[in-house]
C-alpha cells in the first residue's frame, strides 16, 4: 500500500473502499481476468485463460453495469492512488432462496496481505445486513482453490454444500458453498479493526433478533 505525507509529517494510507461505477467497468474486468489467470491455472483450461477470459469478463461486467440496480446489487472497489486493487460484488436477485450471493471478491496479487479482502468482505456483509437483515450471505468457491477456501473458513464461513458445475471454460469442476447466517455480526467483527485471524464461527451462527 502506498502512503502520502500529511501536514504533521506522518504518513497516511491512500487506499479507500468506495462504490463501483460504470466508469470502473474496464478496470474491474481486467482485475477479474488477471485474478482468474493467477489463481485458476489448475481449474480452468490454459486455452480459456490465455485467449478468452479477458473478453469474457469484460462482457460480464458490461452487462452487469448495464442492468445495475442499487437496491439489488452491490459493487465496491478498493482503490489505491486511483488504481483499483480489489473489488466485491453481491447480488440479492441471484439465488435469493439461499440468501444474498457474494458473487465476486478479488484482490490484486500485489496487494495481498494488506487486509483488503477483509475490508471488502466487511463492506459486503454490512450491506447485506442493511438491505436484508433476516438473510444469510453465501458464496460458491472452487474446491481446488485452497487458499481462498482457507480464507473463507477463517472468516467464519460454514461449508454447507458441494456440487460439480460446468465452468465458464466448459469443463466440470467441484465447488463448495459457504454461508454466513449472520452478516451483521460478521460486518461488525471485521469493521471493528480487531478481527481475529480465525473468526469463531459459533459467534456468527445466530441471526439478530
Amino acid at each position: 500500500m502506498t502512503a502520502r505525507a500529511s501536514l504533521s509529517g506522518l504518513t497516511q494510507p491512500t487506499m479507500i473502499v468506495r462504490p463501483g461505477t460504470r466508469a470502473d467497468c474496464e478496470a474491474i474486468a481486467a482485475l477479474h481476468a488477471a485474478s482468474w489467470r493467477g489463481t485458476y491455472r489448475n481449474i480452468l483450461s490454459d486455452d480459456y485463460l490465455d485467449h478468452y477470459v479477458v473478453d469474457d469478463r469484460q462482457d460480464l461486467w458490461a452487462a452487469r453495469f448495464a442492468k445495475f440496480d442499487a437496491a439489488q446489487h452491490l459493487v465496491c472497489v478498493a482503490e489505491d492512488n486511483a488504481t483499483i486493487t480489489g473489488f466485491v460484488c453481491v447480488l440479492l436477485d441471484e439465488e435469493p432462496e439461499l440468501g444474498a450471493l457474494l458473487d465476486n471478491l478479488h484482490v490484486a496479487s500485489a496487494s495481498h496481505g494488506q487486509g483488503l479482502g477483509r475490508r471488502l468482505m466487511a463492506a459486503a456483509a454490512s450491506w447485506v445486513a442493511a438491505k436484508k437483515p433476516d438473510w444469510a450471505m453465501h458464496l460458491w468457491v472452487y474446491e481446488a482453490n485452497s487458499k481462498t477456501v482457507a480464507f473463507y473458513r477463517a472468516m467464519g464461513g460454514s461449508e454447507v454444500e458441494h456440487r460439480v458445475i460446468f465452468t465458464p471454460a466448459g469443463n466440470r469442476a467441484p465447488v463448495l458453498r459457504f454461508v454466513w447466517e449472520n452478516p451483521a455480526a460478521l460486518g461488525e467483527i471485521l469493521n471493528s479493526g480487531h478481527a481475529p485471524r480465525i473468526i469463531d464461527a459459533s459467534n456468527l451462527s445466530m441471526r439478530n433478533a
